[in-house]
């Protein structure tokens, strides 16, 4: 996988799929999450947190919480949101449960 910020070529250590969305953990501690468009091309959604560009991330997956057990009562009233749960830890084993995608306001 080739960054094109940085012009590196980080290996992938780790993946999560929940459909339209994947998760890739790379071998410099940094992640990679995308949304799959209706042309089946890999759209790269932006991580404005500074949590998730400053941490060095050793595992994480995406969860699709079909139950609404994690998700607030407004998501659920709500069908345009996300139920889908992105959960990150890092190298200190803090651990991360967001909202995905909008886990910039719901972290």
């Amino acid at each position: 996988m080739f960054d094109d910020e940085t012009g590196a070529e980080p290996k992938i250590v780790g993946a999560s799929i929940v459909d339209p969305y994947i998760l890739l953990i790379r071998d410099d501690a940094s992640i990679y999450v995308a949304s799959c468009d209706s042309d089946n091309d890999l759209e790269e959604i932006e991580k404005e947190d500074d949590t998730l560009l400053t941490n060095n991330w050793l595992s994480g997956c995406l969860y699709n919480d079909s139950t609404g057990k994690f998700v607030d009562t407004e998501s659920e009233a709500d069908n345009s949101k996300s139920n889908v749960l992105i959960c990150l830890l890092n190298a200190e084993g803090s651990l991360y449960v967001c909202v995905y995608p909008s886990y910039v306001s719901h972290c």
